[in-house]
């Protein structure tokens, strides 16, 4: 997977509590189920004209739901959570509700606080 350039945008609709779920078309890669991408805040702060350069920050969104995945961090850290946990059963899932009810979701969740143990993730 290789790293994206500020050219190269995917658009996705992005979750949001108590708010209509936009779409949003923003610096970042497409590894189905999930997608590795800019902070939407720095998307945000671009598109206004309010910042002129991207952090080195980057963070992992679950596809199908829009649902950050709580991985945001470097892009190397990011690329190994996809690469290690990006194919798992429960990410499959279209909804939330579906994907939290998986019957492997337990043990997605038992891999995601590993990962989150051994990499640092800022």
């Amino acid at each position: 997977m290789k790293k994206p350039t500020r050219n190269n945008k995917v658009t996705f609709n992005i979750y949001r509590h108590n708010v209509n779920n936009p779409s949003m078309s923003i610096c970042g890669v497409i590894e189905y189920p999930l997608v590795i991408h800019r902070l939407v805040s720095e998307q945000l702060e671009m598109d206004n004209g309010e910042r002129k350069r991207f952090s080195n920050k980057w963070t992992v969104t679950h596809l199908p739901t829009g649902m950050g995945c709580g991985i945001s961090g470097t892009w190397d850290s990011c690329k190994a959570f996809v690469e290690q946990l990006g194919q798992h059963s429960a990410f499959l899932m279209v909804t939330s509700d579906t994907l939290t009810s998986h019957p492997c979701y337990s043990d997605l969740l038992d891999k995601y606080s590993v990962f989150k143990s051994k990499h640092l993730v800022l």
